[in-house]
């Protein structure tokens, strides 16, 4: 895969198939939420939801990765549903088995494409992308940039799911010295953003 090929595609099964070995535990977890998350059926009320839920919360630290009310990532895994897949995922990730979370979020992935309309199959492109950045331009975020200005807008974007305020923080880093055209132009584009969001993540220091 080449930079332009990674900018343009509109099917995420490649570029999954292209961050394996690249992306942090936290993204590949961060992916399969958001993915999870653009499918109205999985997020109705009930263990779908639920799992999805969960997962969000393990990738967050909020509960351990062993709190599955009796089952382990396998477990999840086998009951073959996309939501239990990204459970798996969160699971894995968080115990720092990156390989099968990496291929467990592959699985979700052509769970969730299967037979998806094209329209679908952008939008998850534009998580994918909202969410690993550019393999090709790996960014050095200044620890100097995360001021508490900086820091309470991520915060806000993060807990309130409130992207609309990413060029916001677009502002609010170059007040604070950010001259990265990439980490900026990310936060003003018009793309699909979500939880997960590379910079936001690195504004909040979330590995």
């Amino acid at each position: 895969m080449t930079e332009p090929d990674w900018l343009a595609a509109t099917d995420p099964i490649p570029l999954i198939a292209y961050i394996r070995g690249r992306a942090t535990g936290r993204q590949l977890a961060m992916a399969a939420i958001a993915l999870c998350r653009l499918d109205r059926d999985l997020m109705r009320p009930g263990y779908s939801r639920d799992g999805v839920e969960w997962s969000e919360r393990v990738t967050d630290g909020e509960i351990a990765s062993d709190d599955l009310g009796g089952m382990d990532p396998g477990a999840c895994y086998l009951m073959g549903t996309a939501a239990n897949r990204c459970q798996a995922v969160a699971g894995l990730a968080a115990n720092g088995d990156l390989v099968r979370a990496h291929d467990y979020l592959a699985e979700v992935v052509e769970f969730l494409a299967d037979e998806a309309s094209a329209r679908r199959l952008k939008r998850m492109a534009e998580v994918c992308r909202d969410v690993f950045g550019n393999p090709f331009h790996p960014v050095a975020f200044d620890a100097r940039w995360r001021t508490v200005e900086v820091f309470g807008i991520a915060e806000g974007v993060y807990d309130d799911r409130a992207f609309g305020r990413l060029p916001i923080l677009a502002d609010a880093l170059e007040d604070a010295g950010c001259d990265d055209l990439v980490i900026l132009d990310h936060c003003r584009s018009l793309g699909r953003h979500v939880r997960g969001c590379w910079v936001a993540d690195l504004a909040l220091g979330k590995e």
